[in-house]
């Protein structure tokens, strides 16, 4: 398991272990939680999204490329579906 760089080292007192196994629980959480919303009939949209690289003088683009959804994005993204319809 790589370090973390300098800039994402957990705050003092904490692990790289117990960082690790937090995100590993919200991970199995998240899936079952997107479990249980696509057994309720919830609509998955799998659309490609897109991104552009831009010159960095100019600002135009000058390269189109698929974003590549992680499970890291999704694991934020379930965790934002469910704030939204807790305070809904």
């Amino acid at each position: 398991q790589p370090a973390f760089p300098d800039k994402y080292k957990p705050e003092e007192g904490v692990t790289e272990a117990e960082v690790v196994r937090d995100v590993l629980a919200l991970h199995g959480l998240a899936r079952k939680l997107r479990a249980a919303r696509h057994d309720q009939g919830s609509v998955a949209i799998n659309q490609v999204k897109v991104g552009f690289a831009l010159d960095q003088e100019s600002g135009l683009p000058t390269d189109i490329f698929a974003y590549q959804q992680r499970e890291a994005n999704r694991l934020v993204e379930e965790f934002m579906l469910l704030a939204n319809t807790s305070v809904a």
